[in-house]
């Protein structure tokens, strides 16, 4: 009888505890989207972002001779060669000079913040290099759409946490109450991602993941993550695979509250035509293996075909579709990146682009 007595006694206990677990999330819910509501989106939390910020204090103040701008995330911070690209079009215009001010974990609002603080005291650039704004190279800075890996908890809702610009009490607590959010949210995904580690710890003869900044792979893809099996390879794509796919069965869900009118990606563009500076939208090399991912989840490549060409008709913005180049070679390495060896045979395919194109 006592047994019983406590039985139920605890079981109550446990009831209670989970209704209040419950209800704390649906205030974190209403927390969540009050916070996103009222301010505004926080610009990239990136390393990167201050030393840019650096150049263009040093390098375009008040810059009146003709310079070109690559700007995005660590795709072209690390993909373009900005003197190798300045040498090869110095031979047709000596004046001509290139800034890479792209930096990791990109957005819109970052790089619209050094482009405003660069026309604060320079002429304009004669071109800007970006890049291809949808997540096909997995990078989630443009759509802001949540990234189901580990890394990425903090893309949620309209971008990432922290700003290295601003970073007050406000911008911590959205981070933090994004962070928890997204675990919330999405903890559907977890059990996929956990689910690979256990091959990669059992398994290190043959799933082994290492730092070699001196290798050079003969195809051009960096090797700071080299992924010498398919497991290893699996921990890191399947979960972005999976989140595509989960999401109506494709990439409408990306698109679900997108328009062109009102994209993170759009004002950059209605900003760059309002101050009559040209941009060039590149799509950067795919890693070899990222074809055969989408695939595998039922991700129509031509639906950002379709984005790309829709953008070229509205916009009448510019693009270069480098997708399929420097992939011809299967090898497990970091998805995003090329090496040195690849960045610059691409940066020549860029230099003779503009050279037959632009200038």
């Amino acid at each position: 009888m006592l047994n019983n007595t406590r039985s139920k006694h605890y079981r109550k206990l446990l009831q209670g505890f989970l209704i209040i677990v419950l209800f704390d999330l649906f205030l974190l819910e209403i927390l969540v989207r009050i916070i996103v509501s009222l301010k505004p989106v926080s610009l990239s939390y990136s390393v990167d972002l201050d030393w840019k910020s650096q150049i263009v204090g040093e390098s375009l103040i008040n810059r009146q001779s003709p310079y070109i701008l690559a700007m995005g995330s660590s795709i072209t911070n690390q993909n373009l060669n900005p003197e190798l690209l300045q040498y090869e079009l110095q031979k047709v215009n000596p004046e001509l000079a290139v800034f890479n001010l792209a930096h990791s974990g990109g957005t819109v609002e970052s790089n619209l913040y050094l482009l405003k603080k660069v026309l604060a005291t320079s002429s304009k650039p004669l071109l800007i290099i970006y890049d291809y704004p949808v997540p096909w190279q997995f990078n989630g800075g443009y759509l802001s759409k949540p990234d189901s890996t580990l890394n990425h908890f903090y893309n949620y809702y309209t971008g990432r946490c922290l700003s290295s610009i601003k970073r007050d009490f406000s911008t911590r607590l959205e981070c933090g109450v994004k962070k928890y959010s997204y675990l919330y949210r999405h903890w559907h995904d977890l059990p996929v991602i956990l689910s690979k580690f256990p091959k990669l710890i059992f398994k290190p003869e043959t799933n082994i993941l290492f730092t070699d900044s001196g290798n050079i792979s003969r195809n051009g893809w960096i090797p700071r993550y080299i992924h010498l099996s398919q497991n290893a390879f699996d921990s890191y794509y399947s979960p972005r695979g999976i989140n595509f796919n989960q999401r109506e069965k494709g990439i409408k869900y990306l698109f679900s509250d997108f328009s062109f009118d009102s994209s993170h990606f759009e004002k950059l563009v209605k900003f760059t035509q309002a101050q009559q500076i040209p941009i060039l939208i590149v799509w950067y090399p795919e890693h070899p293996l990222s074809l055969d991912y989408f695939k595998k989840y039922q991700v129509k490549r031509s639906l950002f075909n379709e984005y790309l060409t829709e953008l070229e008709k509205k916009d009448q913005v510019d693009s270069l579709n480098l997708s399929d180049s420097l992939n011809s070679q299967r090898y497990y390495s970091d998805p995003d990146h090329l090496n040195t060896l690849g960045a610059n045979k691409f940066t020549l395919t860029i230099a003779q682009y503009l050279i037959q194109s632009v200038l």
